[in-house]
């Protein structure tokens, strides 16, 4: 009856402390009467409190926060709470309610809607002064390494904010939301000598607060005064205005760009403009907006339509659709709540931010490239779960990690691509060290690396109050194998560097050991060890814990005498027995939560007629046997008690103690753990590039705007083709920057200009990439339109994708970009394909950025669309080798040469395809007729003449359709038909 197992009782439960805690004080906020945002303003008050008000209207005042979060010291963090819910909250020393002015009515608003999609951050700005909207959406955002601050901050500096637009979600998040209403150093630095600047700025200067004791008489006062920074206001939407589908409605049905209705140039929508218009004159007044007008004088709208939209939005991206649509709910209840069309926002243009600091790679440049391949399982739709995995891609080949926070973390890396030079190189240096010296470290590190565990789970678990036994044992094996690689660093690899000659270099190794806390690893493994002992649960098979001996002298004597226990109770037996000779069969059991009972069979009670002492009381009875208290039983629940809770009590508070002081270092545990994650993606990196000679591409400043690329390799094709890989070189610099690649098919034109694009972002992690050399320019993101995957939720054909694909390129490359473009035009006729070839080309050209094309439009040279060695432009093809000049013969050699393909071999690849011979020849016909410049002639097959009927066969016939019913034909019917139907087979 004994049973071993972990009570998670209410003492070790409750009696734990909350994981975080906001220090939240609230005030009230006098409201001011209703009015326009037009007539906001800001009047100061005898009490020195100021009036806030940003509702529009009188119905929904009271389900939205008004207010300002304040990122004050002595944890004083003011977040208004609607006005039915506010309550008087008294401040602690040293602090003052701040009294932040909201901006005057003659200063241009900036609204912001803020939208978080897990690890997507999405932004939507209108600046009331130039009639614009701002766009940002960036994916893959961490709180790691500042990198959500920073973007934040960027975008603050860019639009300067004066009104936050936030969920609910948001809300909850205290540290995002910290993050959001801190005001950038540019915006809160402000002239504490001149306070009418401040007013005209619409910012409140910093507060001070004396502290609440008096100085002594005729001492000096210190000056211990706290700053409180001012904070951006903010105001809680409507869970309504950010349902995605009425997001995408608003979107479609009441937003008008003039720009994209006027045909405005490209740069409208470039990021770069917003600096550029910093200092122009604004739009001071209304009327300097232009509308399209009809004949009679009156304004004329077309709402913007899918297709001009979707090149400046992403429909696929959620919480961009939620952030927009936001913006535009609450512009329609304020800026254009007055306008001529009711509820319809009518904008300049929609600029797009980009105020990331990686590398910019959409969804559809991920799946052109072969970055990602994500395969799902045929029932898909009927298993719940996700039951898909990689196939073959780019990831897949780089993926050697060991441990699963490194696949975790190079997944994001690879999502997440480098443009900083010094880190680029600072990653490159690292994975160089193992390729060229550390090679035999490397191979110890992996083995260390193979035994982490997935902490983040781990730690989540703690945090959950859920952990089981095997995690403590999952977590003892993590330690120990972090604890040997970080004594490996620092006694292996560490000491090999050259601080002098490698500053840099040493500095990194020293960071990561550093990052790594191998002291802080060491005690909480130690920790564990003199709470659990490792060796009895993993004998017991991890299903309990085991609390080492002599950590809990009480605990230990509890299971000594539950070991003794069945002594004592046969003992007890023996004594009842003795003292109750006619009690035949008597035993003492121990039940759990019950206590010491006397168990006696029911049979021997019944047939004997027993008598039982007056002391037995009856407790319960189970199957044949009966169950009774008495005095001694009494006596040994109170000397002894229940042990099997008391175990189970103290292990669970001992367990949960222990909890606590892990989580007491749950910061410094995830950067262990990120390093060494980090330190296991270089390994993978280092490990390919070994094992598959990759080498060092040279990474030089952007404005050197240039790919200089020797033997190129695909790193996916040249591992399944079946013959050898020919590499080929890549030459795209500032006077060969658009490069236009033609050729037959399967000449390897798409294969080449994958394999560019996948070599400079390989290049972009900081990884070796195959090659012999290479120097590569830092290029801020690689747009590529390569492939279109259609689908029925979007409202587009093929050739509409293309073009939305190909004006989203347009509008977002710069002059440090990667454009991939394979075959665009060939979705409508070829005289206007060749010509938005041509003009994109020259637009792209214009821009400047680095482009590399495929195409089979030969006449866009021929026709002098585009001319070689011109305005940056480059021909290239791909070669084959023609035998004897039979066009059926042609070899494809995969070199790159220098000119313009004759032509594209259609018909060989056709011949190759197994199409019918007769409709190969007949193509072939067609083509030297249209080349001889003469009329076609209809098919013979399809249009030979009319053949004639025998008078047999008319007879036959005849007699066939005179015939209404043939089932219910006569006789003489039948042997008629029969003897015509002879006479045709006879002639």
């Amino acid at each position: 009856m004994r049973r071993i197992r972990r009570a998670q009782s209410s003492v070790s439960r409750t009696s734990k402390k909350s994981r975080s805690s906001t220090v939240v004080a609230q005030r009230s906020v006098a409201s001011t009467t209703t009015r326009s945002r037009r007539s906001l303003r800001h009047d100061d008050d005898p009490g020195g409190e100021h009036q806030i008000d940003y509702d529009d209207d009188d119905d929904d005042g009271d389900n939205y926060f008004q207010g300002y979060h304040t990122n004050a010291s002595a944890s004083y963090q003011p977040i208004h709470p609607p006005p039915h819910a506010l309550t008087q909250s008294t401040m602690g020393v040293g602090n003052v309610i701040p009294h932040h002015a909201p901006p005057h009515m003659h200063e241009a608003m900036v609204f912001v809607t803020v939208v978080q999609d897990g690890s997507t951050l999405a932004f939507a700005g209108y600046d009331e002064e130039r009639n614009e909207i701002i766009l940002e959406c960036a994916n893959n955002v961490t709180t790691q390494n500042g990198d959500q601050e920073s973007l934040i901050e960027r975008f603050w500096d860019l639009t300067k904010p004066t009104l936050l637009l936030l969920g609910t979600k948001i809300l909850s998040n205290a540290t995002l939301l910290e993050t959001l209403t801190k005001k950038p150093n540019s915006i809160a630095l402000l002239n504490d000598d001149n306070d009418d600047d401040d007013d005209l700025l619409g910012h409140a200067p910093s507060q001070t607060a004396a502290p609440n004791n008096e100085p002594a008489a005729g001492g000096d006062v210190t000056d211990t005064t706290t700053t409180i920074p001012p904070s951006i206001p903010y105001r809680l939407m409507k869970s309504k205005s950010l349902e995605l589908q009425s997001c995408k409605t608003r979107i479609l049905q009441k937003l008008r760009v003039l720009s994209l209705l006027r045909g405005d140039d490209d740069d409208d929508h470039d990021h770069g403009q917003i600096l550029a218009r910093e200092h122009a004159p604004a739009y001071s007044q209304r009327q300097q907006r232009s509308f399209p007008a009809s004949s009679n004088g009156h304004n004329v709208f077309r709402p913007s339509a899918y297709h001009s939209l979707a090149a400046l939005i992403d429909f696929d991206s959620r919480a961009q659709v939620q952030a927009l649509g936001c913006l535009i709910s609450y512009l329609q209840e304020s800026v254009f709540r007055l306008a001529m069309d009711q509820g319809v926002v009518t904008i300049d243009r929609i600029v797009l931010a980009k105020s990331y600091q990686y590398m910019r790679v959409d969804a559809s440049t991920l799946h052109s490239l072969h970055i990602f391949s994500t395969e799902h399982h045929p029932l898909q739709l009927q298993q719940q779960g996700n039951n898909s995995k990689e196939g073959w891609s780019l990831f897949s080949l780089l993926d050697r990690t060991k441990s699963k926070g490194g696949r975790k973390l190079l997944k994001e890396w690879m999502l997440r691509p480098l443009i900083s030079l010094d880190k680029i190189q600072q990653r490159q240096d690292a994975v160089q060290l193992f390729v060229m010296e550390q090679q035999n470290q490397a191979g110890t590190l992996l083995q260390f690396l193979a035994k982490i565990g997935p902490m983040d789970s781990i730690l989540l678990k703690l945090q959950k109050c859920s952990t089981q036994p095997n995690d403590f044992l999952i977590l003892i094996k993590t330690l120990s194998a972090a604890l040997s690689i970080a004594s490996t660093l620092h006694d292996d690899l560490l000491p090999r560097l050259d601080r002098q000659r490698r500053p840099e270099e040493w500095q990194y190794w020293n960071q990561l050991l550093e990052r790594c806390h191998g002291n802080l690893l060491y005690h909480i493994q130690k920790r564990i060890m003199d709470v659990l002992d490792e060796e009895l649960m993993l004998e017991q098979g991890g299903g309990d814990f085991v609390i080492r001996r002599g950590f809990h002298p009480q605990l230990d004597e509890w299971k000594d005498q539950y070991e003794d226990l069945e002594v004592t109770l046969e003992g007890m037996a023996e004594d009842l027995t003795h003292q109750f000779p006619h009690l035949k069969d008597l035993s003492v059991v121990f039940v759990p939560q019950v206590g010491f009972l006397v168990c006696l069979l029911k049979a021997i009670l019944l047939q004997d007629k027993v008598e039982l002492p007056q002391d037995f009381a009856l407790i319960f009875s189970q199957d044949d046997e009966a169950f009774f208290k008495c005095d001694e039983m009494a006596e040994l629940d109170k000397n002894i008690g229940d042990l099997d809770g008391f175990i189970k009590d103290t292990e669970g508070i001992i367990v949960g103690e222990l909890e606590e002081a892990i989580l007491e270092h749950d910061s410094e545990l995830r950067e262990s753990f990120l390093a060494l994650a980090e330190l296991d993606c270089l390994l993978a990196f280092a490990s390919c590039s070994v094992d598959l000679k990759f080498t060092r591409p040279q990474m030089e400043p952007a404005s050197h705007n240039r790919i200089v690329i020797k033997d190129g390799r695909h790193p996916l094709q040249e591992i399944i083709t079946e013959t050898e890989f020919i590499p080929n070189h890549v030459q795209i610099d500032n006077t060969e920057r658009l490069v236009v690649l033609s050729g037959p098919n399967y000449s390897g034109k798409s294969c080449y200009l994958r394999q560019v694009g996948l070599l400079v972002y390989m290049a972009h992690l900081g990884c070796f990439i195959p090659c012999s050399e290479a120097v590569i320019s830092v290029t801020d993101q690689i747009c590529a339109r390569i492939s279109t995957v259609e689908t029925c939720a979007v409202p587009q054909s093929s050739f509409q994708l293309d073009l939305t694909n190909m004006a989203s390129i347009l509008l977002r490359a710069t002059s440090q970009s990667l454009v991939l473009i394979d075959e665009f035009g060939k979705g409508t006729s070829p005289a206007s394909g060749i010509a938005i070839l041509g003009a994109a080309l020259k637009r792209l050209s214009q821009i400047g950025c680095r482009t590399l094309c495929t195409t089979h439009f030969l006449e866009i040279f021929s026709l002098g669309v585009i001319e070689d060695n011109t305005n940056g432009f480059k021909a290239r093809q791909m070669a084959i080798h023609l035998p004897n000049d039979n066009d059926d013969t042609v070899v494809p050699l995969f070199q790159l040469q220098d000119g313009v393909a004759k032509s594209s071999a259609g018909l060989i690849c056709a011949k190759r395809a197994g199409l019918n011979p007769t409709i190969v020849g007949r193509a072939k016909e067609i083509i030297q007729t249209l080349r001889n410049g003469r009329q076609l002639t209809p098919f013979q097959d399809a249009t030979a003449s009319e053949f004639e009927l025998s008078t047999e066969e008319r007879d036959m016939l005849k007699h066939l359709f005179n015939v209404e019913s043939w089932e219910a034909a006569g006789e003489g019917e039948i042997r008629s038909l029969i003897q015509k139907v002879s006479l045709v087979s006879s002639g």
